[in-house]
């Protein structure tokens, strides 16, 4: 049936028809690559926090791409540019991720192409004790420290031009920053006051609050509230 398949589709096609592979694209450079960072992954680490497990499909589109590159053209961690002020900002996991796009063979001959054997090398998990939104204290597991900082730093270095003012100096026009201090209006002092009626339990502050948000609280959201504000200070 596929072999069927594929022979009527072949048939359909125009010499005005392209694919990906016809292009031949030996070399892809992706600004603002951070938007791509959100690659398909497994482990066994599930329910830690701060690992998103779900991918985004621009970012597979864009892992799919470069491996097709790399086998049409023969190319070993070669073939992709990326540009990102920010490609690691939220997850341990967008380390893996930015070092398994660029250098794959380099991490399977080290022996850690999967995130597991990766956050087994270079990530440390902590189980600490948290508040939950409702007031309640859970256990909760983080990759809380980078170890074999020296191995990663310099793996990093390996595939990243770093740039910044030491490097590479931007003319910037001089700038006179005037700060005014401008008074609350009428409505801005009424809120404050209702806000901070809310925040001690006034009842009339409440129910102002709950006309003005279009939300009701009750009893033990202000207690898990006041809890948690108290825990806080």
């Amino acid at each position: 049936k596929l072999e069927n398949l594929f022979a009527k589709q072949n048939k359909q096609k125009t010499k005005s028809s392209y694919d990906f592979s016809s292009l031949d694209i030996d070399h892809i450079f992706v600004d603002e690559s951070h938007i791509f960072k959100k690659m398909p992954f497994t482990t066994i680490h599930h329910g830690v926090a701060g690992l998103d497990m779900n991918p985004s499909e621009r970012a597979m589109h864009l892992s799919m791409i470069v491996r097709s590159l790399r086998k049409n053209h023969n190319l070993v961690d070669k073939g992709l540019t990326i540009l990102s002020g920010t490609h690691i900002s939220n997850s341990m996991a967008e380390i893996f991720h930015l070092f398994n796009l660029i250098i794959p063979q380099k991490l399977k001959e080290m022996g850690i192409n999967t995130f597991d054997r990766f956050a087994k090398t270079f990530f440390q998990k902590e189980s600490q004790s948290e508040i939950s939104i409702g007031g309640k204290i859970k256990e909760k597991e983080r990759f809380r420290y980078i170890v074999n900082v020296p191995e990663l730093k310099s793996l990093y270095m390996s595939i990243a031009h770093v740039v910044n003012d030491s490097n590479f100096k931007v003319p910037t026009p001089n700038v006179k920053n005037i700060y005014e201090i401008i008074e609350p209006n009428f409505q801005q002092e009424k809120f404050n006051d209702i806000l901070v009626g809310f925040i001690e339990g006034d009842n009339d502050a409440i129910n102002e609050f709950e006309k003005i948000t279009n939300k009701n609280y009750n009893d033990d959201q202000l207690v898990s509230g006041e809890s948690q504000r108290s825990n806080s200070m």
